[in-house]
Order: structure tokens, then C-alpha cells, then sequence
């Protein structure tokens, strides 16, 4: 998995964290994010949001929120991928990186996240709940997509650290 695909996982499974989780996040046999949803195919992916608003290049923001309609459809992230400027998709994965950051190793609390053993995805720590990292993460970058944090007054909900990423993608907008 490259890393575009694994931030896009991580992205896919941060947003799906909020909506009762993903039973695995990966690639699709032709090399496409993708989300198993638990129903029994292959790619049991979502339909692919309505991107007609969209079909110009975007900045980060408008990449956020193409994401964001996404729902898990790796067809519909990588269209959203094709559209985004350099410079947008520089500011986002600034933006998921700082949150992804301060899940793994934040120390006001104790790390949400932890990579797995071939150190390429962020997994639950060890003798934590099962989606504490998911958990974290949505939270950790709702302020990048525009979402309520779950819960409201989450510790992990748009870190202050993360503030001025957020606020350089939101702004980017061409």
C-alpha cells in the first residue's frame, strides 16, 4: 500500500469510525483504497456520492469535502484524488498528518494509536478498546471535514496543535 493509499485508508476509517466502524480498511484487487464493510463481498463498498459539484480542480477543502461524501467507495475517493490541486492535497495530508501525529503520540493523554508490527498502519495500543484508534482519529480531524466530534467534549477532538493545518486547508480553495 503506498502511502496516498494508506493516508486515504486512514481517512476512510477515521470518517467511518463515527458511523460504528469498518471491519477492515485495505487495498481492492486492483489496487484501489478500499472498505470491507463486513457484507460479504469482495469490496463491499458504498455507492459513490454525487460528485457533479466537484468536476473542476479543488483546493483542500473542497478535497475534504469530496472526501467526506465518499462514504467508503474507493472509486469515489480516488475521483475526488484526481481532481485536487498539489497544493490542496499537500495541506490535506499536513492536516490528516497532524492528527494522525497526535493520536500516536500526543502527551497530554495517553497515545490512541500505535503502528502495526511492519510499521505501515495505525492500529489499536495494545490493552486498549477495539476502535480506539478509528475513534481517535475521526475525531482527532473532524475539524478538516467539517464533522462533530463523537462525542462533543472528546479530549481528542480538533487538537489545538492541529489548528493552524486545519485552518490552511479550509482556506484553500481554488
Amino acid at each position: 500500500m503506498t502511502s496516498s493509499q494508506l493516508s486515504a485508508a486512514l481517512f476512510i476509517a477515521a470518517l467511518l469510525a463515527g458511523c460504528g466502524g469498518a471491519s477492515k480498511v485495505g487495498t481492492t484487487a486492483d489496487g484501489m483504497v478500499g472498505v470491507d464493510l463486513g457484507g460479504g463481498g469482495a469490496d463491499d463498498l458504498a455507492p459513490a456520492a454525487d460528485l457533479a459539484k466537484y468536476t473542476g480542480p479543488v483546493g483542500c477543502s473542497g478535497y475534504a469535502a469530496c472526501l467526506a461524501g465518499c462514504s467508503s467507495s474507493a472509486s469515489c475517493a480516488a475521483a475526488c484524488q484526481a481532481r485536487v490541486t498539489m497544493a490542496g492535497k499537500q495541506l490535506f495530508d499536513e492536516g490528516l498528518g497532524c492528527g494522525q501525529a497526535f493520536c500516536l503520540d500526543d502527551t497530554s493523554v495517553p497515545a490512541r494509536c500505535a503502528l502495526d508490527a511492519k510499521m505501515t498502519a495505525l492500529v489499536d495500543p495494545a490493552g486498549t478498546a477495539a476502535g480506539t484508534c478509528n475513534t481517535c482519529l475521526a475525531n482527532a480531524v473532524a475539524g478538516l471535514f467539517g464533522a462533530s466530534c463523537l462525542p462533543a467534549n472528546s479530549p481528542d477532538c480538533n487538537p489545538s496543535g492541529c489548528a493552524g493545518t486545519v485552518d490552511n486547508c479550509k482556506a484553500s480553495t481554488p
